[in-house]
């Protein structure tokens, strides 16, 4: 973990989060699918046991003056007060031509001293994962 200091005075660090995938839905072998980048790139993660497959990326966080969070990097989206990660499907070579994407919110506030969080989540194939939130070590 790296910690700089930003012109605010605020404290930015990275954080590693690491996203398991339970029960991966069967794409017919004609879709990519990973932990979407801000450049339309995919990380298609590495097996976790039991079929499931983990995803990690690395991300900065902040602290605002309210004490919530602020998140930074590439695998982040949203607008500032809602970051989330995508898990998304597309057509190889497609590049930004999402068939599905699906959103993991990134918490509000992270305990002090947080250096990674971890989840495993489900997708449904809603917009949002289904899961029962970030465990912060």
């Amino acid at each position: 973990m790296s910690a700089q200091t930003s012109a605010s005075g605020r404290t930015k660090r990275s954080v590693r989060v690491e996203v398991t995938l339970a029960e991966p839905r069967e794409c017919g072998g004609t879709l990519e699918f990973g932990l979407q980048t801000a450049k339309d790139e995919l990380d298609f993660g590495v097996p976790a046991g039991d079929g499931a497959i983990r995803y990690t990326a690395e991300i900065g966080v902040g602290t605002r003056e309210d004490g919530t969070a602020t998140y930074s990097g590439t695998a982040v989206n949203g607008p500032s007060r809602a970051r989330f990660v995508y898990l998304s499907h597309r057509a190889p070579g497609a590049g930004a031509d999402w068939t599905r994407r699906c959103k993991i919110p990134l918490p509000e506030r992270l305990e002090q001293g947080t250096t990674l969080l971890a989840a495993t989540v489900e997708d449904t194939g809603a917009t949002w994962a289904k899961f029962d939130g970030w465990t912060q070590t």
